[in-house]
């Protein structure tokens, strides 16, 4: 996956400390308020090889660094999930 510089982000996040920019980059961050609280959104584009993979019925997996799993969501479209939607 590629990331994306998200419309009308809030903020930047630098890798976290101790890993190095070629493990990971700059990430767009757009925080967006709902009822559950915060809730911070990046965007992604698949490479034209997870294009191919996903037509051809791959399945997407998120990965999550640690032992706790937080909530999570994954939107596929072209409008992020707006205040209260």
């Amino acid at each position: 996956m590629i990331i994306k510089k998200i419309d009308n982000h809030t903020r930047d996040l630098s890798p976290p400390e101790g890993v190095s920019g070629d493990d990971c980059g700059h990430l767009f961050i757009r925080d967006v308020k709902t009822y559950l609280g915060n809730e911070m959104y990046s965007a992604w584009e698949p490479t034209p090889k997870e294009i191919d993979l996903i037509k051809n019925g791959a399945t997407i997996y998120l990965g999550i660094i640690g032992t706790q799993h937080p909530m999570v969501r994954l939107l596929v479209g072209n409008k992020l999930l707006e205040e209260d939607e």
